[in-house]
């Protein structure tokens, strides 16, 4: 049985895909342009955000119950999947979890298919499973460089990806499972019967562990289910710069890539600014900052789920209270449920002192609401307390003041007041200049206001001149 499940786990890994990110970056300016074999556009810097958001969180008895019904639910028909869940419940201990991951069992799908679809809510009941298995990583991390191979089938589309990408750097969203010996890693290709649309790829990887030290890689041969692999496994979201391709005379394609640290500085600025954001004080990641990070990648069902949850969770005088209301309030309001986003607004407002600067933030989402009801007299009321505060607090140089000043130009240019709308779009347009890079779409928006306000006073070559401005700052 042992045997029969060894050749499944590896007829699996050969068989699996995995989702690799491609990271460009224009020499002249390092400006980052994501792209992906599965068209992940856009999600590299906040997906790699979410996983170690996921490693920060504190995780407790409850979680891995919710993760152990989880599972029995997932496989409740299947009594040879709900015996092993059994057994792992009643027997799982951290330093065991690279035994029960290598193992063909409902903790490596669940988990790698997590990894590739980017399942949220099974990645947050799993994150106690990912966290140990960091650990374990760290623990036994190589200490000296390494080749290893990994044998993988791949469509011809998403070989073609990668060969017009020599030289860019990739990262891989699942834990990438290689072995030592290269004569098994082609053995396994060689005997898996594949469609004749898959090609058969032969990954061989240089790894320096002083290269990379925040994501792991280690010989788990001794903790493995099956010790016999001489397997190293590299941590999910490990980044490596794609050398070369070849196909050898057996017609299997070799990628050569080596381990990187993905060393452009302007990606670590900007990954490092973000990430400031959602880490306390304890280096650890709150429920809370799961939500926001959810939110800034545009999933807001999740978001706003998440949310939820942690009022359940919070006591009546917690301080995060505000927030989130704040946050399901912003939410609402992106999903055009005004009512039910001035109440969450108004909710948040009741639980902030009079003093503090985050009043300002819930007074213009209430003016926005009250902008898209068309009730400009409130929305112009809101909006002037929220600059207020703004303009107290930071002076006249903050971009949500720039924000403010836009909406209120819009505002204006409803009620066809087109020389006070000029004003706020020129103020904000000059904040922005002060803040923005040169090529930030806000720029576009600002000109492109202005550029209408210019059409409706009827000075058609000043309008004309600002919309190929903003055009050309939009392309």
């Amino acid at each position: 049985q042992i045997q029969s499940d060894h050749f499944k786990r590896i007829e699996n890994k050969v068989d699996e895909p995995f989702i690799i990110n491609i990271s460009k970056f224009n020499n002249n300016n390092n400006n980052i342009i994501d792209k992906s074999t599965k068209e992940l556009n856009g999600e590299f810097l906040y997906s790699q955000l979410l996983m170690d958001c996921l490693l920060r969180m504190k995780s407790n008895l409850t979680d891995k119950n919710e993760f152990i019904n989880l599972c029995k639910k997932f496989y409740e028909n299947n009594s040879k999947e709900l015996n092993l869940i059994k057994e792992f419940e009643k027997n799982y201990s951290s330093n065991q979890v690279l035994w029960w991951y290598t193992r063909d069992s409902f903790i490596y799908r669940l988990l790698n298919k997590a990894l590739r679809i980017q399942n949220i809510d099974l990645l947050f009941v799993f994150r106690f499973i990912i966290y140990d298995i960091e650990k374990q990583l760290k623990l036994y991390q190589c200490s000296s460089s390494i080749r290893v191979y990994r044998g993988q089938l791949m469509s011809i589309d998403e070989l073609n990806q990668l060969k017009i990408s020599i030289g860019e750097y990739i990262s891989i969203n699942s834990f990438l499972s290689t072995s030592l010996n290269r004569q098994q890693a082609i053995k396994f290709l060689n005997e898996y019967n594949f469609s004749h649309n898959l090609q058969k790829i032969l990954f061989e990887i240089d790894a320096n562990p002083y290269i990379n030290k925040l994501k792991s890689f280690a010989n788990i041969s001794s903790k493995s289910f099956y010790s016999n692999e001489q397997e190293i496994l590299f941590m999910f979201g490990s980044i490596f710069r794609l050398i070369n391709i070849k196909q050898d005379n057996n017609g299997i394609w070799i990628i050569q890539m080596i381990l990187s640290n993905h060393n452009n500085e302007n990606l670590k600025i900007l990954y490092d600014n973000i990430k400031n954001e959602y880490i306390d004080i304890n280096n650890e990641i709150s429920l809370l900052s799961f939500g926001n990070i959810l939110y800034q990648m545009g999933k807001y069902d999740l978001a706003e789920k998440y949310f939820q949850r942690l009022l359940k969770d919070l006591s009546n005088n917690h301080d995060d209270i505000s927030k989130c209301y704040y946050s399901l309030g912003v939410l609402a309001l992106i999903k055009d449920n005004y009512d039910l986003s001035l109440n969450y607004h108004e909710k948040s407002l009741k639980l902030l002192k009079p003093n503090d600067s985050r009043l300002a933030d819930s007074y213009h989402c209430i003016a926005c609401i009250y902008q898209k009801k068309e009730y400009f007299k409130n929305a112009l009321e809101y909006y002037n307390k929220a600059l207020n505060i703004w303009y107290n607090k930071f002076g006249e140089d903050y971009y949500q003041i720039a924000d403010c000043l836009s909406n209120m130009g819009c505002l204006n240019e409803k009620e066809e007041n087109y020389s006070k709308a000029l004003e706020y779009h020129q103020k904000a347009l000059k904040i922005r200049k002060k803040l923005l890079p040169k090529d930030h779409s806000d720029f576009g928006a600002s000109y492109n206001n202005i550029g209408n306000i210019y059409l409706y006073l009827h000075e058609y070559d000043l309008a004309l001149e600002i919309y190929e401005y903003s055009l050309k700052i939009k392309i």
